[in-house]
């Protein structure tokens, strides 16, 4: 799908879970300035653990692909992987190697502290590419690492449907790609009137 496509058909995502309130509050601590955040941020269910690193900010974030880390379905996919690489130290910060759900659950607290088990080079390459985020725990309390944090966030109303229509009139198309006509008919049925820019042609061909 072409890229101001992509965007779009995300911040049409983010409206529907805004309007239909399906999203997560989490918070962000930090006394750096910036205007966009890292790959691979944090964020906390607990404004009082955030306030540990700084200012807090509150986010509404649209994330749903999400690794759970107490969940032991998740956790058997990447002992699974991990195994098949010949990649058995998952942690970063010391030598022990988790073989089996045994070792998992006596490494991370029995889930009262699963960020270090997950939180490592080979781990972090295997998330970016299949999920949104990973839910986390650290003494109890719950956290996320999210892969790209600016893709999520929620604006207000008013401006998710500017950034739309902003973006549908800067990209011109002509064409009957199944995925934009499907985002297209969507807009539609979302109130957004679409632009002469953008053309839906037939599939269908003619001839004698």
């Amino acid at each position: 799908m072409i890229k101001e496509f992509e965007y779009i058909k995300n911040e049409l995502n983010n409206l529907k879970a805004l309007l239909n309130n399906d999203y997560k509050t989490l918070y962000h601590g930090t006394n750096e300035v910036f205007e966009e955040f890292n790959k691979n941020s944090f964020f906390s269910e607990d404004k009082d653990f955030s306030e540990n690193y700084g200012k807090v900010t509150e986010y509404k974030m649209n994330i749903k692909n999400i690794f759970n880390t107490l969940d032991e379905r998740n956790i058997k996919e990447l002992l699974q992987r991990v195994n098949l690489e010949k990649k058995y130290d998952i942690s970063d910060y010391d030598d022990t190697e988790i073989n089996n759900l045994n070792d998992y659950e006596e490494e991370s607290n029995y889930h009262a502290d699963t960020w270090e088990t997950v939180e490592n080079s080979y781990y972090n390459s295997f998330m970016e590419n299949e999920y949104e985020a990973t839910l986390i725990t650290e003494g109890g309390i719950i956290n996320y690492i999210i892969v790209e944090p600016n893709k999520h966030i929620l604006k207000t109303e008013e401006e998710i449907k500017t950034n739309i229509m902003n973006n549908l009139k800067k990209v011109k198309y002509k064409g009957n790609d199944k995925n934009i006509v499907a985002l297209i008919k969507e807009l539609k049925k979302n109130g957004f009137e679409i632009p002469s820019n953008i053309k839906i042609t037939s599939n269908i061909k003619r001839g004698m």
